[in-house]
């Protein structure tokens, strides 16, 4: 994953975002695992989170990434390369 943000600085800061995998069957939440192990997220530079299948319980039928800033400004670019499913 990489951060390529417009505004000066652009690490976000871990307080008010969110990155992680959530597991769907169907309709049906059945849960998520964090991804960004609870530190800032940096910008302008790769980092490379992973996750294993193995921690959601029953049968997956979708995965959902999920980045998502709340009460901070953040505008830019993100990048997600060799995602691997396994």
């Amino acid at each position: 994953m990489y951060l390529d943000p417009t505004t000066v600085g652009g690490t976000v800061n871990q307080l008010n975002s969110e990155f992680f995998v959530q597991a769907w069957n169907g309709q049906n939440q059945l849960s998520f695992i964090y991804l960004d192990g609870g530190m800032p997220l940096p910008a302008g530079s790769w980092f490379f989170p992973s996750v294993s299948l193995s921690g959601f319980t029953g049968s997956v039928t979708d995965l959902e990434i999920v980045f998502r800033t709340y009460n901070q400004a953040w505008v830019g670019t993100v990048y997600f390369d060799n995602i691997r499913i396994q």
